[in-house]
């Protein structure tokens, strides 16, 4: 059940992604798991050590074997282009660490390194062998084409995956959910979709008060998330489920 771009979704920035969660044969999945990764900031130079962005890199296949997931999605600042855009050697060598996870990938634009995709982002695709997508904002509408027949669309839960929503601006620990409860009005949705975003560096959870969180630095805090679906015993309409985790 791997996350692909669904017919159209994609516009403004946004791309809407959905999978029918089925097996070879037709038979439904009993679950799907991805990996949220956040801020690794990797670049000579940046705001952490070499060594710590090795960490992280070594940390994301580890991550992945622990908990099985079926891809990895990176919600933003990967690198750290906007101070260090000229290493494309050392970019490609870290979308190898990646590709050798041997598992799809979503990367998602952070407001480090957004404006350097469009000079890169081809030579990363080929790299990477078809295992690489790259944009900037991602809404997942997650389908249950087994399950779901007779239900209203509209009832389908999303999920919203951004990195600062294009605002850029560094975020007080005081401004944190005010920051996450403007993404969820700029952006019209819903009360009971999920929203997820990067960017504050630090572990966040408001699930239980508005369905949002934070996914914190992994390079820094070794912070990541697991965001998971499962169909329940006669539950027709899938939800999303976010573990926020720390790596040790």
């Amino acid at each position: 059940m791997i996350l692909q771009p669904a017919v159209g979704g994609k516009g403004r920035g946004i791309a809407v992604l959905g999978a029918p969660p089925q097996m070879p044969g037709g038979a439904a999945r009993d679950s799907w798991n991805a990996l949220i990764v956040a801020d690794l900031h990797i670049s000579p130079g940046a705001y952490h050590s070499e060594a710590e962005q090795q960490r992280a890199l070594m940390d994301i296949p580890a991550i992945v074997q622990k908990h099985g997931v079926e891809q990895i999605i990176i919600l933003g600042d990967l690198f750290q282009m906007v101070a260090y855009p000229g290493y494309p050697e050392l970019y490609l060598d870290v979308i190898d660490k990646l590709v050798a996870c041997n598992v799809p990938i979503i990367a998602i634009g952070g407001n480090h390194d957004r404006q350097w995709f469009d000079l890169y982002k081809n030579d990363w695709i080929a790299r990477a062998h078809g295992l690489l997508s790259i944009y900037s904002e991602v809404m997942l509408e997650l389908h249950n084409t087994c399950a779901s027949e007779g239900v209203d669309p509209s009832e389908l839960q999303r999920a919203y995956l951004t990195h600062d929503g294009g605002n850029g601006q560094w975020i007080t620990p005081k401004q944190r959910e005010s920051f996450v409860m403007g993404l969820r009005s700029c952006n019209g949705i819903r009360p009971t979709d999920l929203l997820v975003c990067g960017h504050v560096h630090w572990q966040e959870d408001y699930m239980s008060t508005n369905n949002s969180a934070i996914v914190g630095c992994l390079t820094a805090n070794r912070h990541y998330g697991v965001l998971r679906t499962s169909n329940a015993t006669g539950n027709t309409t899938p939800k999303f489920q976010l573990s926020l985790l720390q790596h040790s």
